[in-house]
């Protein structure tokens, strides 16, 4: 069973590309606000939360039991973005970070290596709608589903569990 949860998230990674994050305070003393904050067009806003690494434990909680398998880490030098969003199929993990492919290698080289990361770990790759949605994988008790993609300068993760 394959999820398409494109449309909206893509618009969101649109937006993340068009809109930098911005100082949320005004004067000297105001902090920054490190987690972006992305609109759809439908004016909803979705926080992302920040993490320097990549969030294990979110996904963890997130899947629960309904899944024994585990979604590969991926190491980036700039920090990852997630947030839990919901559409008509339910609710999804979706996780991304900046990859600039001009300094990282080809983006393909990028899914190419997580591709290898997903197969060590016991998942299988769908690329059969590639060109539209990215790579899908699944684990072999098919309960933990992953979409991933690069797309203008930002790898994403999509993580749903069955």
């Amino acid at each position: 069973m394959k999820k398409i949860v494109v449309f909206l998230p893509l618009l969101l990674l649109a937006l993340a590309a068009c809109n930098p994050v911005t100082d949320s305070g005004s004067g000297s003393g105001s902090t920054s606000d490190s987690s972006p904050s992305l609109s759809s067009s439908s004016s909803e806003e979705v926080e992302y939360t920040e993490s320097a690494s990549w969030p294990a434990s979110v996904i963890s909680t997130f899947i629960g039991s309904a899944s024994t398998a585990v979604a590969p880490s991926f190491t980036s030098p700039n920090p990852f973005y997630y947030a839990v969003l919901t559409d008509e199929d339910g609710s999804y993990l979706d996780i991304l970070t900046e990859i600039n492919a001009t300094q990282s290698g080809d983006y393909f080289d990028v899914e190419v290596t997580y591709n290898s990361a997903l197969t060590s770990a016991g998942f299988t790759i769908d690329s059969t709608d590639y060109a539209d949605y990215g790579f899908f994988a699944y684990d072999a008790s098919e309960t933990l589903f992953i979409q991933y993609f690069w797309w203008d300068g930002f790898f994403s993760w999509y993580i749903w569990s069955a």
